[in-house]
């Protein structure tokens, strides 16, 4: 299968899907999300951190470029929004983070995904027609048995495979 379908209708089902989410997550891992602004992404970032037990504020690092949260495994949360070109990652010093035994959450990872290969999560987060509230998100990871770990923990949620 070469993605997974999920329409959520609320912004705390996108929290819920986030935290439901954080359970496959490992150490090491990188996920990248893609999508228009107020399309859900730190909204899903949101349920990650609650999945692993953060109750602080959680906001988009859009001008910090990086938060770290003190969960188990550590996450970085980046917003590469402002990154123009790929020396701009180097820079911010994403490899350090991939180092330190921690989870990588990228919003905006379009403009970097190619730079990670191996235990990149894509989700895409588009608008529903006709809705405020509901979004789609489309998940996707280049490993097969990945993609059928994922198929099975949201087997409650999922709208379409592909």
């Amino acid at each position: 299968m070469k993605h997974i379908r999920i329409i959520t209708d609320s912004t705390e089902k996108t929290r819920k899907l986030g935290a439901k989410f954080s359970e496959l997550l490992t150490i090491g891992d990188v996920v990248g999300f893609i999508g228009d602004l107020g399309g859900g992404k730190t909204t899903f970032t949101q349920g990650i951190l609650q999945g692993l037990n953060y109750d602080g504020a959680v906001t988009s690092p859009t001008f910090t470029l990086v938060h770290e949260y003190p969960t188990n495994p550590k996450i970085y949360h980046l917003d590469c929004f402002r990154i123009k070109v790929h020396s701009d990652y180097a820079s911010i010093g994403i490899d350090d983070f991939l180092l330190d035994d921690a989870i990588l959450l990228i919003e905006w990872a379009d403009k970097i995904i190619d730079y990670f290969i191996l235990r990149t999560w894509q989700v895409v987060f588009n608008f529903v027609e006709g809705s405020d509230q509901r979004r789609e998100l489309v998940f996707h990871h280049n490993k097969p048995a990945e993609m059928q770990r994922l198929a099975d923990h949201f087997r409650d949620f999922i709208m379409e495979t592909q």
